[in-house]
């Protein structure tokens, strides 16, 4: 947070592999806060503030947690990065007669790309 704050970006967001959320879970002062939940936690997968930031699990799929895991990002999410679509979804329905199927396969093409690097730092956990 210090980082950000001395690069003038709001600390927002801090994203948490599996190791970090797993330590977070240890730690009897974030347990007792957010004991109870909240919609907003069934609804976006939030996992709870600390210290005003929304916390946020990195998904299994874009991050494995062998690689990952040990390593946090604190960032201001409206100044990190930049979400651009190349083509919405796409739906395009396919049918297997051999097996009796049918189906739909569903794509979605996006970039990410980073905008200012010193709205971003991460850490690390041993």
């Amino acid at each position: 947070m210090q980082y950000l704050d001395d690069n003038d970006y709001d600390s927002t967001t801090l994203l948490i592999g599996n190791e970090v959320l797993n330590d977070l879970r240890n730690i009897d002062t974030f347990v007792e806060a957010d004991k109870s939940g909240s919609t907003e936690m069934l609804n976006t997968g939030h996992k709870g503030t600390i210290l005003g930031m929304n916390v946020q699990k990195f998904s299994t799929n874009a991050a494995p947690s062998t690689t990952y895991s040990k390593y946090a990002y604190v960032y201001d999410r409206d100044n990190t990065y930049v979400i651009v679509e190349k083509r919405p979804v796409t739906v395009e329905n396919f049918v297997l007669p051999t097996f009796d199927m049918s189906g739909a396969a569903i794509t979605q093409r996006i970039k990410v790309a980073q905008l200012r690097d010193n709205a971003c730092a991460r850490v690390s956990t041993s």
